[in-house]
């Protein structure tokens, strides 16, 4: 099996481990959220500036979780894009090198050249 894919399943399944574990704490979460939510409404005792503030508390947590979630997911997305990446660039280098050995050297150039402009056009400059 190519290295690469090796690397692609690990990456794969260390996802997936996070994924499924940070769905595990949302529903913990969400249940402690509930059983808080039903806590406040039988407590009479609690002034409502204190509801507001634990309602506040738990928004806070919640964006912060779903923050938390989106950069984890953005950085998978790089981790892959960054294999796939390498994996075209020795690709085209061995591409390269077997045309090489039938273009001359003028030719080559120009090949060269062609994939640089096609790497700038890629990166917006």
């Amino acid at each position: 099996m190519d290295q690469k894919q090796i690397l692609k399943q690990m990456i794969d399944f260390n996802k997936a481990t996070f994924d499924n574990t940070f769905n595990a704490m949302v529903m913990l979460q969400e249940q402690s959220e509930r059983a808080a939510n039903t806590l406040m409404e039988q407590a009479t005792w609690l002034p409502e500036d204190g509801k507001k503030a634990i309602n506040e508390w738990v928004k806070a947590y919640k964006k912060g979780r779903e923050d938390f979630k989106k950069v984890v997911d953005e950085n998978f997305q790089k981790v892959l894009s960054l294999i796939l990446d390498e994996t075209l660039d020795v690709e085209r280098i061995e591409q390269k090198q077997a045309l090489g050995q039938f273009l001359s050297d003028e030719e080559a150039h120009k090949l060269d050249t062609t994939e640089k402009l096609k790497d700038l056009k890629k990166k917006n400059y």
